[in-house]
């Protein structure tokens, strides 16, 4: 394993960490987890926090090369970017009330990776589930109200359009 210091260049920016480096750091968090939740410390009390951040950078790496930190300014530019149409709206309007939603919940998609691993999970297949369950979308700030109100923490098929939150591709 390559140390991750080796492929980190300034504070801020992302260089591009090998899936394999990261999902050994990944299984490695999820034990601590589990060894934490036996000893009844639990996620909502940070047992889940590593696992859960390196969740995200691995998201952020397999599914959007080169994003590096998806923020309400870059993410929209990045070519695979997917917005609701109401954010599609206010992006081109350059509003200030863009969020950037996880479209499975991250808490949620970290604990199921988590009991992937638990059940011997490849690399390979981590890395698809992955792919499948780590998806950013822009919406508005009323959306995300809508959206925290109706299902904050569950993975749903269709969680936005429970809700009436239409997602489109980013038009060209």
């Amino acid at each position: 394993m390559t140390y991750l210091n080796d492929n980190l260049v300034g504070n801020r920016k992302l260089v591009h960490i090998p899936f394999e480096d990261l999902a050994h750091c990944f299984r490695e968090a999820a034990k601590l987890r589990n060894k934490l939740n036996e000893y009844g410390f639990h996620d909502n009390a940070g047992a889940i926090y590593s696992a859960e951040r390196i969740y995200e950078i691995m998201g952020r790496n397999v599914r959007y090369p080169g994003q590096g930190n998806p923020t309400k300014k870059s993410y929209p530019k990045h070519p695979e970017a997917e917005f609701s149409e109401e954010g599609w709206k206010a992006y081109l309007e350059q509003r200030d009330d863009l969020r950037i939603e996880h479209v499975f919940p991250r808490r949620a998609a970290t604990r199921e990776a988590i009991e992937r691993i638990n059940s011997g999970v490849t690399d390979q297949e981590l890395r698809e589930f992955v792919h499948n369950h780590y998806q950013l979308v822009v919406i508005t700030e009323e959306e995300q109200k809508k959206l925290d109100s109706h299902n904050r923490s569950e993975i749903r098929t269709d969680r936005l359009g429970e809700v009436g939150i239409k997602v489109i591709q980013k038009p060209n």
